[in-house]
């Protein structure tokens, strides 16, 4: 039989938390020490696109960084 469970609670399950996350805030808590160690499974923060002359079909670049 195949567990369904929402993605926060997997998440909880791979990074063995206990008790496990019932909301996103309570994960992004329990998350911040794997994410000052960084690694493969934290994400870059984004970054702007560079500006170039807007496609006729393409969006509009990203704002300049402050």
């Amino acid at each position: 039989m195949t567990s369904i469970a929402p993605p926060i609670v997997e998440l909880g399950r791979a990074a063995d938390w206990s008790p496990l996350p019932l909301s996103i805030r309570d994960a992004r808590r329990a998350a911040a020490p794997l994410r000052a160690r960084g690694g493969p499974g934290c994400p870059a923060p984004p970054r702007a696109r560079p500006c170039r002359p807007p496609a006729a079909d393409g969006p509009p670049c990203s704002p300049p960084a402050a």
